[in-house]
Order: C-alpha cells, then sequence, then structure tokens
C-alpha cells in the first residue's frame, strides 16, 4: 500500500467514524450479554456433572436388578436356568405334585376313561440317580421297560406305562388270542411318551405287548394292577 493510498483511506475511516452516533447504552449493552454468556456457560458445567451422577446411579440400579440374588436377596434374572418358569427344572406347571410329592417333569398327559367326564392323568417324575417314575394320584411306577399301572372304572380297565424311545405299537392279548390295540400320548416337555390300552375287566387280558414299528417287542408288561377309581 502506497502512502498516499494509506492517507486517503485514513481520511475516509475518520470521516464515517464522525458522522456515525453511538448509542449511549451501547457500552452497558455488551457488558450485559458478556454476563449472561458467562451465566449460560456456568450453568452447562454445573449441569454436566449432575446429569453423569444420575447416569451412574440409573445404571447401578438396573444392574443390582438383573444381577443373580436381586435387590432384596431373592433369585434374580440371572439366577434361573434356561427354559424354567419358577419351580423344578424343567416342569411346565401341566400337573400338580400327586401320589410322589414331587414336582412333575412336562406336562400331564390325560387318558381317557369309560364313562368318565374327568380323564386319568399321569405324569413323570424324577427318581434318583437320573432316572424317572410315570406316577398318577394314586401310585408311581418306575419308568421302565415292563412297567406298568392301571385304573379299574365300572367293567372296564385303563392299563399305562411308559414308551421306549422307538415305540410305535401297542396292543394288549386276551386269552383268546384277541389283540387290543392301543395309542400313545406324547406330552410336551415329558421324557418320554405313554402308551394306554382301554379294555375290558372281564376280557382276560394276560398280556401288553409294547413295539416297534417293524412289530419288534420292546417291552412286555405281563401284570397290570388296576386301582378302582374312586366314586
Amino acid at each position: 500500500m502506497t502512502p498516499d493510498l494509506e492517507a486517503r483511506l485514513r481520511a475516509a475511516l475518520s470521516e464515517r467514524a464522525d458522522s456515525s452516533e453511538i448509542s449511549p447504552d451501547a457500552w452497558s449493552n455488551l457488558q450485559a450479554r458478556t454476563r449472561a454468556v458467562r451465566r449460560r456457560r456456568r450453568a452447562a458445567l454445573t449441569t454436566l456433572p449432575l446429569a453423569a451422577a444420575t447416569g451412574a446411579a440409573a445404571l447401578a440400579v438396573a444392574l443390582q436388578a438383573i444381577a443373580p440374588g436381586g435387590m432384596d436377596g431373592s433369585p434374580g434374572t440371572a439366577g434361573k436356568a434356561p427354559g424354567t418358569t419358577g419351580g423344578a427344572t424343567g416342569t411346565t406347571g401341566g400337573a400338580a405334585p400327586g401320589a410322589s410329592g414331587r414336582a412333575p417333569v412336562g406336562e400331564a398327559a390325560s387318558l381317557p376313561v369309560p364313562g368318565r367326564a374327568d380323564p386319568l392323568r399321569v405324569w413323570f417324575v424324577r427318581e434318583g440317580g437320573g432316572g424317572y417314575a410315570l406316577c398318577s394320584a394314586a401310585r408311581c411306577v418306575p419308568a421302565a421297560p415292563g412297567a406298568a399301572g392301571g385304573l379299574a372304572s365300572g367293567g372296564s380297565v385303563v392299563a399305562y406305562g411308559p414308551a421306549p424311545g422307538q415305540a410305535a405299537l401297542v396292543t394288549a392279548r386276551t386269552l383268546s388270542g384277541e389283540p387290543v390295540a392301543g395309542t400313545f400320548h406324547r406330552p410336551p416337555g415329558a421324557p418320554m411318551a405313554v402308551w394306554t390300552v382301554t379294555y375290558a375287566a372281564d376280557a382276560g387280558v394276560r398280556r401288553v405287548e409294547v413295539c416297534d414299528a417293524l412289530g419288534r417287542v420292546l417291552a412286555r408288561v405281563d401284570t397290570v394292577q388296576a386301582e378302582p377309581r374312586a366314586r
């Protein structure tokens, strides 16, 4: 910039400044705006630690609530085994504890009883050593091949028992050799199926055979002890 140009620029700026009116409150307004900005900054700095502390407290409460033992010392969500709804592991609440006094494993099977509106309910319970038993309100039988229970009602007998894994056919054999076909029930959550055969009490059934799809005998029951049904 040349000295002549600089002189002309100074003169123009000075003339413009002399002709401009300055508000008498300009300085006080500037100070007020500055104080307002400072107050907002201080408020923001004060709010940040409070928000952080509140978030940390909420996180601690949530973690304590879902941890084993819960907030009140009772089992929390993480303390339950997968697939359980309370009570014994593996139960679904399908049947109440019966003669065994133990919680059922899986739901109960409802077996039709001739002449009765209410069915015969049977279910599995755990035995010592990892085995199972098949129970009704009156008795329990081991969940093993050849085991069976029964219910006498009117002139009929409802025989039942645990079915081996490959069972496909169940038949009662009378003294005259006539077959009486049975059926299977597969309760949800139960460790195995339940076979059942209903026959006349005077039919003279001498055995029950449980076979696979090829007719091979998987289990044979020679005696069915039928409990009388209360009226």
